[in-house]
């Protein structure tokens, strides 16, 4: 979910070139397509303030969609005996606004290493969602890359890219499948 849901007349937040927001009636369309969980990390979560962050938690929540990404919070789920954990970042090269420990979660080596051991500890399969990369650049970033492939060295996931707005490739390395 790239934009947070805000009020008529909310005012944007920070300095950015681009600031974008949806209507709360949008969650009926997020609804309607059967949506029952979404990314919130992403760099327009924090675009028209804490109180529109809040009112998308509180929007989601109200209508039965979970959310990960910000403040730590992931999701794990049990599927016929399927478990599996789905984590959020946003990347600093993508300029979020607010990437902190209160607001979505900083892609960073450490956070995922050990939210990847976390995960590996509890039998849990990893999906992580990575808002990184260069805006319409059809390669990634060699640093996104490589951290990539050193954490799939500590357990085998899934890196699900998402921010150029164009493909950016797939590969499979060291048994973890990444989509940039």
């Amino acid at each position: 979910l790239e934009t947070p849901f805000a009020q008529a007349g909310a005012k944007q937040f920070g300095y950015k070139s681009a600031y974008i927001k949806s209507d709360p009636i949008n969650v009926e369309l997020l609804k309607y397509l059967g949506v029952d969980a979404v990314c919130l990390a992403n760099n327009h979560m924090f675009d028209f303030g804490y109180e529109s962050y809040e009112l998308t938690k509180k929007i989601l929540s109200d209508n039965g969609i979970d959310y990960f990404g910000t403040e730590n919070k992931d999701l794990k789920l049990n599927i016929q005996n399927n478990k599996i954990a789905f984590s959020g970042y946003c990347c600093f090269s993508t300029n979020p606004v607010n990437a902190t420990k209160k607001g979505v979660n900083p892609f960073d080596y450490k956070s995922v290493k050990d939210k990847l051991k976390e995960d590996k500890s509890l039998e849990y399969a990893s999906i992580l969602s990575i808002h990184a990369g260069q805006e319409h650049v059809n390669f990634p970033n060699y640093d996104h890359i490589e951290i990539a492939k050193k954490l799939s060295s500590i357990h085998q996931y899934v890196y699900f890219g998402h921010h150029p707005h164009v493909l950016q490739g797939a590969e499979k390395y060291n048994n973890a499948l990444f989509a940039y």
